[in-house]
């Protein structure tokens, strides 16, 4: 089982309780100031309760790196609309800096959205892989088709796609694959970067162009 651990706000056990209806967790963390009010919290979850005190932003920061790299348990980051943004940027960054698994769920607008739990993880990809992530975005993710589309074998292609899956990028459900939040921005920068690239060796071409027209 997970451990859940929050940054603490006045409604913060309203949404513990609503996640502990969709998730097992096995502990309870909650990041707060010395001066925060964890009476009620600690009446609800008696011994499964640790507090994780701070004092400011880089106090916290230390703390929750500290604690989180000393840990083998998977986390479940839960942040509302009401979480402190100073907390919520210290719990975030720490699970970065570290490269962090962790699945962050987040309520707000009467929502529960889920972010799955490789975002924390840097993106690297090739090109092969690259290639076989778009083709998943399209709805081609049998391992007959990637390999086709990138002229590789069956095992090549099935390796790269269980990498993908492995590293976050991709998702398995009901027999099918689609990207994940983590893939969709990889495919978004891949994107991005490639048009800025032609846009510049276009201007570079146009550079040339008009010296020769002046010469």
């Amino acid at each position: 089982m997970a451990v859940l651990i929050a940054p603490f706000d006045p409604s913060i056990l309203y949404y513990i309780q609503k996640e502990l209806t969709v998730s097992k967790v096995s502990r309870i963390e909650i990041v707060a100031y010395p001066s925060d009010d964890l009476k009620e919290l600690r009446n609800y979850f008696g011994e499964k309760l640790l507090t994780i005190s701070v004092a400011d932003f880089t106090d916290a920061l230390i703390k929750i790196a500290q604690h989180v790299s000393e840990s083998k348990n998977s986390y479940i980051i839960l942040l509302t609309q009401t979480s402190p943004i100073e907390l919520t940027t210290a719990l975030l960054l720490s699970f970065s800096l570290l490269k962090k698994d962790a699945t962050l769920v987040i309520y707000t607008g009467g929502k529960r959205i889920l972010i799955d739990g490789k975002l924390f993880s840097p993106i690297e990809l090739n090109e092969k892989e690259l290639s076989m992530l778009k083709a998943i975005s399209e709805g081609k993710y049998k391992v007959e088709e990637l390999a086709k589309l990138s002229k590789t074998s069956n095992a090549t292609a099935s390796r790269v796609r269980n990498k993908l899956e492995r590293e976050g990028y991709i998702s398995r459900s009901g027999g099918k694959y689609e990207l994940t939040l983590k893939g969709r921005v990889a495919l978004e920068m891949t994107d991005e970067q490639k048009m800025v690239s032609e846009i510049k060796a276009l201007r570079k071409r146009e550079g040339r162009v008009f010296k020769n027209l002046k010469n």
